[in-house]
């Protein structure tokens, strides 16, 4: 395949690659893509769901075949011994595995109890009791043996006498002359016939608690949903692979022109990057901690040196779990350091990139004037880099930050002959070029960011439960495996790790003054004047910000109500106000009903009340027959659907209920509480610069058909607001109300949209 941006040729199965343009209908690689994955081109928003379809059915194909690779082999085990004929007892030979069926010997009570039931207090109340017991046939007698004694520890099924319990009794008993079948192991001592069980049941072909036709279900039928992804990922790429074949020779006109190479003679400073002597540093040190755990693996597992049972069930399921964990992150540390940026050269004509084994595809040389955005760091990385060209964007990981910091200086230095036509503003030099802010920043008003220190308590709090949660477990589940608890332990303190990283990387403090904006975080401060912002992007976690020169930076994990008041300031200062205050309400018979908040909604609805019946019914069924392999199934395989159902109910919370559209303003109605920043409630026509309608409708959303639009408006003030997901025909409602030089953007974007 080839990419119908830069011509650079890949396969067509590629993951990676497999970015569709709805718009120009062709294929476009990752590195063609700007920013939002949208296309160079018409900036439409590329579609991957092929390429998703494909992956993530290999993943789960492969995590549903490990589990039953492991799985199926007790199956099929368990099969077989259901299947063994039963053996009389006169013909039970030493030696041999044998199943007999007959009776429990008169003058025994209660040799095997198994109860679970709620007494008259409400309390739970769970036990076992087992014994060695007489067991006849027609045929003779013989002594089977339960517990310590026997060979292995019995599987008891259900069979026997409900247990006569207080309250609601789920259990059962064998007693004298209950029917019973046992498997297990004979052997003769003197003249008594010795049988040592290893399962137990009321009949003779359900010893076990699985069978194979379940097994096979509850393993086939999620890898048969995984091979229909994968084929229809492929059979969309094989259709759409045809589509972009026809449409390339157009394509090939249009194609940008190759970047600048790099100048013959050049002033270049070159600067090492210390990240990847860490990296290389880690990923030896977890290599060596996961041959570690492999050695302690065979020693306690494989050697016949004998442990206590904590220790053996902790390294045989904790310590590859561990070498996995360990072994994958060294590996990726590893391969980073290896392939990573060595060093950065540091030129007036343009970046020179200095791998020693670089990455496919990646690029030595960037002019500066081919630089078109530059976001250093990422949100998603702090110590990712971006670069935006006319051939696509080139992305540098694990940088180090005071080298960013130097890019960006040079970047904004080299940039700078370039701002008056990039933006009307006309920022000082001497903000963009470093040399320090003016006096009236010092006069700033710093606020306190809350999501820090909510997230910090929250963290605190989840890893402070851990210890009495581990110690309820033990306690309240005497029978609960030490694996189990261990793995019940481990989720909240994961969570909480996370909840205390995110408030330990956020913004500490915000200040705002007249002159700009300042951050202050863990490693110093740093200022952004409002005359170097050509755009700012608000969101319910943070915003981003692009300078006139196209240097762009994302502030992630700050509180809403700080985000809010960063944007009212810079609207402040502008002289322009996009508040409601300026606008007047509509009519009551101007609002429209917005079709996707509704569809969202209903299709949450679907997803989560369907499976949560299904489940009811399955738990009735299991607390009416114990043990049911059909009532577990639907208990479990109602899982997927519901967590499924958290995309529609994202997709109900971000939506308006319905738009207004007046002469003179746009309205939206979010229902109760404020909408977050970055959303519209109130905005005046003219106060939009240029609006933008793009379709991220993907994955489960274009599949389910909840195809809408995602209307984004640059107000005059260079503030960019989110109206939230609408339909097709509420976008062109707006669109109809705007002047076609505000349309630029929506005119080229909207046409990915069916029916426009």
């Amino acid at each position: 395949m080839e990419c119908a941006n830069c011509g650079a040729r890949y396969r067509a199965t590629s993951f990676r690659n497999s970015n569709w343009c709805r718009t120009d209908r062709v294929f476009l690689c990752a590195r063609c893509l700007s920013t939002g994955r949208t296309c160079p081109s018409c900036g439409s928003r590329t579609s991957s769901l092929a390429s998703m379809l494909i992956a993530q059915g290999l993943i789960f194909a492969i995590i549903f075949g490990v589990v039953a690779a492991v799985s199926l082999p007790s199956a099929f085990a368990y099969a077989h011994e259901d299947a063994i004929p039963v053996t009389a007892v006169a013909q039970l030979a030493p030696g041999s595995v044998e199943k007999v069926f007959g009776t429990v010997s008169p003058n025994q009570s209660s040799v095997i109890v198994v109860f679970d039931y709620t007494d008259s207090q409400g309390q739970s109340v769970t036990g076992r009791h087992v014994e060695s017991f007489w067991f006849n046939d027609s045929t003779g007698r013989a002594l089977v043996e339960m517990g310590a004694n026997s060979s292995s520890s019995p599987t008891i099924a259900t069979g026997g006498e409900p247990y006569p319990a207080v309250g609601t009794p789920t259990g059962f008993q064998y007693e004298s002359g209950d029917r019973i079948a046992i498997l297990g192991k004979v052997v003769a001592q003197g003249n008594v016939t010795i049988l040592q069980a290893q399962a137990v049941g009321g009949s003779p072909t359900t010893l076990v608690h699985s069978s194979l036709a379940f097994d096979a279900a509850f393993f086939g039928v999620p890898l048969a949903v995984c091979a229909i992804a994968i084929a229809a990922g492929f059979a969309l790429t094989s259709s759409r692979l045809n589509v972009h074949n026809r449409n390339l020779p157009s394509w090939k006109l249009k194609r940008p022109k190759q970047l600048h190479a790099p100048p013959s003679s050049d002033d270049v400073r070159w600067s090492d990057n210390s990240v990847i002597a860490g990296l290389r540093r880690t990923g030896l040190v977890l290599i060596g901690v996961s041959i570690g755990l492999a050695a302690l693996w065979v020693v306690v597992v494989l050697s016949p040196i004998p442990f206590s049972d904590p220790v053996y069930t902790s390294v045989l399921v904790g310590a590859p779990l561990a070498l996995l964990f360990t072994l994958v992150f060294g590996g990726s540390d590893s391969w980073y350091a290896r392939h990573g940026l060595r060093r950065v050269g540091l030129g007036t004509a343009g970046l020179y990139l200095d791998y020693r084994y670089p990455p496919k595809g990646a690029r030595s040389y960037l002019a500066w004037s081919d630089i078109r955005e530059l976001e250093a760091p990422m949100a998603i990385s702090r110590r990712s880099m971006k670069a935006d060209t006319a051939l696509g964007s080139e992305y540098v990981h694990y940088l180090d930050p005071d080298l960013m910091r130097l890019i960006r200086e040079c970047f904004e230095a080299a940039r700078v002959p370039y701002r008056d036509q990039r933006a009307p503003l006309r920022p000082s030099v001497a903000s963009l070029t470093g040399s320090g802010p003016p006096a009236s920043v010092a006069e700033i008003h710093w606020q306190v960011n809350p999501l820090r220190a909510r997230w910090m308590h929250i963290g605190l709090l989840l890893l402070v439960l851990e210890i009495p949660a581990l110690a309820t477990l033990v306690f309240a589940f005497p029978d609960l495996l030490f694996t189990q608890a261990v793995v019940l332990f481990l989720f909240p303190g994961f969570a909480g790790a996370q909840f205390l990283y995110l408030g330990y990387r956020s913004i500490q403090e915000v200040g705002l003054s007249s002159a700009g904006f300042s951050l202050r975080e863990r490693k110093g401060e740093r200022t952004v004047l409002w005359a170097d912002i050509a755009e700012l992007t608000p969101s319910s976690r943070g915003f981003r910000y692009k300078t006139a020169t196209g240097f762009a930076e994302a502030v992630p994990l700050v509180d809403a109500s700080v985000v809010a008041d960063v944007a009212n300031r810079l609207n402040r200062v502008r002289g322009d106000d996009t508040g409601t205050s300026r606008v007047a309400p509509p009519p009551e018979s101007s609002w429209q009903p917005n079709p996707v908040h509704r569809r969202s909604r209903n299709l949450f609805l679907l997803l989560l009340l369907v499976p949560l019946a299904v489940s009811l019914v399955g738990v009735s069924l299991a607390i009416l027959a114990p043990l049911d392999p059909f009532a577990f199934f639907l208990i479990v395989l109602p899982v997927l659907p519901a967590i499924f159902a958290l995309y529609p109910a994202v997709w109900w919370r971000q939506s308006p209920s319905r738009v207004a559209v007046t002469a003179d303003a746009l309205h939206v109605d979010f229902g109760p509480g404020r909408p977050t920043p970055g959303r519209v409630s109130a905005l005046r026509l003219t106060a939009i610069a240029s609006l933008v309608g793009r379709e991220p409708a993907e994955g489960p959303s274009a599949l389910l058909g909840l195809s809408s639009l995602n209307v984004t408006a640059r107000t005059q003030a260079g503030i960019r607001l989110d109206t939230g997901f609408v339909s097709p025909e509420l976008g062109r409602l707006l669109a109809s109300r705007l002047a076609p030089d505000q349309l630029t953007e929506w005119q080229v974007t909207a046409s990915a949209v069916p029916g426009h």
